[in-house]
């Protein structure tokens, strides 16, 4: 089974990147007025988490070689695979002017439903 990773897919993208800033005065040639940033990437980290379309469970099992990772639809090799489970940290902020007082108890409820799906070692505030 092969599952192409794509951007619709959620994901979230971390970059170890060197930026260099051109050099003063130069600038982009579509914005004569803005600074040109260039970026090398060297490594990138891609979370993906895959459900069962009929559970909706993860699928835990799949390794390297069931992903298709592409940019600009040249195949990309995955150097590094891993299942790994880390820390959560979830935080609500909540608004306690008047005007969202109506609705402030829903919320509540709602951070609380949302809590108590998380696994034990998942952090809540």
């Amino acid at each position: 089974m092969k599952v192409k990773l794509a951007v619709a897919l959620s994901m979230v993208c971390a970059a170890s990147a060197i930026a260099k800033q051109s050099a003063p005065g130069s600038a982009s040639p579509s914005n004569p007025d803005m600074p040109m940033i260039r970026v090398s990437t060297q490594f990138v980290v891609m979370d993906a988490l895959v459900e069962n379309k009929n559970t909706g469970q993860p699928i835990g099992s799949l390794k390297a070689k069931d992903f298709l990772l592409a940019e600009d639809e040249v195949p990309q090799n995955i150097s590094y695979f891993t299942h790994d489970q880390l820390p959560l940290s979830v935080v609500f902020l909540f608004d306690l002017t008047e005007t969202v007082q109506p609705v402030l108890e829903p919320l509540a409820e709602g951070a609380r439903d949302r809590i108590s799906l998380l696994s034990r070692s998942a952090k809540a505030s």
